[in-house]
């Protein structure tokens, strides 16, 4: 969706973190690396089947703003919209 305002380093980068979390749902440790994370509340088996699907793309969270939308900030993240904006 948002692959042609990515650039093709932003979006090589993407498809080898999506290779990388896919790799890391088939961890023996990978409920418990998440709960110490991001603590019990976690949906460990929700992000372990998004993390492992093919239909998972990290591009559809990502969104490129300018820096004076991000206030100055390099990145930022939306609990409401679920999108990181970088």
């Amino acid at each position: 969706m948002y692959a042609q305002s990515l650039s093709p380093t932003l979006t090589n980068t993407l498809t080898l973190v999506n290779q990388q979390l896919s790799l890391f749902t088939q961890d023996s440790e990978f409920s418990s690396k998440l709960i110490l994370t991001f603590g019990k509340t976690i949906a460990v088996e929700y992000y372990q089947q998004l993390w492992n699907s093919s239909d998972f793309n990290l591009e559809s969270v990502i969104e490129i703003r300018t820096k004076s939308e991000l206030n100055g900030a390099n990145g930022a993240f939306s609990r409401d919209t679920g999108k990181i904006y970088l």
